[in-house]
């Protein structure tokens, strides 16, 4: 039979358990955007472990130690999946990579238990657990490592001649890292090179720049066209009476700056702004632009 002691802490351990189900399924990250959803990722890993850590309490005061960490890694695999098939009810969004990284943390808890047992070095242990924990925030870092990069290069909104842009830059069609034609000497020492796709809105897009713009005056992109094409610039808004406005320009081939001048359009000083999508149309599917410099100026 169990003392009073025993019994306690299954019982508080179950209550814990439950506590912080609940919180997982029903706790949101303030914000949408890469950051809340990279904080959002990145609490699974810890949030996970502690939940296998008090499952391993309990099964552990009644099975072997081996045993008892085959079987809580079985039971957190069952409830990884489960709380994920769970947001299907509930409106949010089940991942599979959140199942990964809750099973990351499933393995940091039971590391730290087969240590404290005496199955791995201590040491050993530690450093194993830490290593998965580490990984399983990765998201927060990356997210906040593309914030700084995006910070850094603010007031423009994008370095093409960066090899991986973290989100930053999205394209619908092929695109590459190319040195610029001769006859474009005003551009970076690298510009990205985009075949326009066969879709109805094929180009690029910007997401998440700095939005606020209040101390600029206009949206300035340098663009060359390898064959006559019309381009469009579209900003996406938040906090305005509409959520976009955008500007046509009929192209000849060669290099091209596209300025924007922001008053005309929206107030920047009352707006923020979500996205610059640079796109043409499906008439020019198989066609190609280079990208340069994207930046807000002031006049």
């Amino acid at each position: 039979m169990l003392t009073q002691d025993h019994r306690a802490l299954p019982i508080g351990a179950v209550l814990a358990i439950v506590l912080l189900v609940l919180v997982q399924q029903f706790a949101v990250v303030p914000g949408n955007g890469r950051v809340a959803a990279g904080l959002h990722n990145a609490a699974h890993g810890p949030w996970f472990a502690v939940v296998t850590y008090l499952f391993y309490r309990i099964v552990s005061s009644r099975l072997t130690i081996g045993v008892a960490i085959g079987a809580t890694m079985a039971i957190a695999v069952v409830v990884a999946l489960a709380t994920e098939a769970v947001q299907l009810t509930t409106g949010r969004n089940a991942e599979w990579s959140d199942v990964a990284f809750d099973l990351l943390g499933a393995c940091a808890a039971l590391t730290i238990a087969a240590g404290r047992a005496g199955l791995l070095k201590a040491s050993a242990a530690a450093v194993s657990a830490a290593t998965l924990l580490a990984v399983s925030i990765s998201p927060a870092i990356v997210a906040l490592g593309i914030q700084a990069h995006r910070n850094a290069i603010f007031p423009a909104l994008v370095d093409v001649g960066v090899p991986w842009q973290g989100g930053l830059l999205r394209s619908n069609g092929e695109s590459r890292r190319i040195a610029p034609p001769p006859d474009w000497p005003q551009a970076p020492a690298r510009v990205l090179e985009v075949e326009l796709a066969d879709v109805e809105w094929p180009g690029v897009s910007l997401w998440e720049p700095v939005a606020d713009w209040s101390a600029y005056d206009a949206l300035a992109i340098d663009v060359y066209a390898r064959q006559p094409m019309t381009m469009h610039v579209s900003i996406r808004l938040a906090d305005a009476e509409v959520d976009h406005v955008y500007r046509t320009f009929v192209l000849a081939a060669g290099p091209h700056r596209l300025t924007l001048p922001l008053e005309p359009m929206f107030d920047p000083q009352a707006t923020t702004v979500t996205a610059v999508v640079i796109y043409s149309t499906r008439a020019y599917a198989g066609g190609v632009f280079l990208l340069g410099d994207v930046r807000l100026v002031r006049d």
